[in-house]
């Protein structure tokens, strides 16, 4: 996987470049949700999330379609996250 973002996390306009993050929010006691968030770059605001009792790898997709949705599309955008198994799943390569 190629770093486009060579760390600048800067964007010229909104919807051309996107960061992602999972975290963990305590939940009922032992427990936890799982909260996937979208920041477009241009903004620096939230356009994209998702919030699980889970960890499964449609995560991340299911956040970014949120994104899609809000901003009208994700052609031409690049997305940076940490790796993990929620943005290397098949679901989410397809966006």
């Amino acid at each position: 996987m190629v770093d486009l973002f060579q760390p600048d996390f800067t964007a010229t306009e909104p919807g051309r470049k996107f960061v992602g993050d999972i975290t963990y929010l305590p939940f009922a006691g032992e427990e936890f949700l799982h909260l996937v968030t979208v920041l477009d770059c241009f903004s620096r605001k939230v356009v994209g999330w998702f919030i699980a009792d889970h960890m499964r790898t449609g995560l991340g997709a299911d956040a970014l379609r949120t994104a899609a949705a809000t901003r009208g599309g994700l052609d031409g955008a690049a997305f940076h996250t940490y790796h993990g198994a929620q943005y290397g799943s098949s679901a989410f390569a397809g966006l």
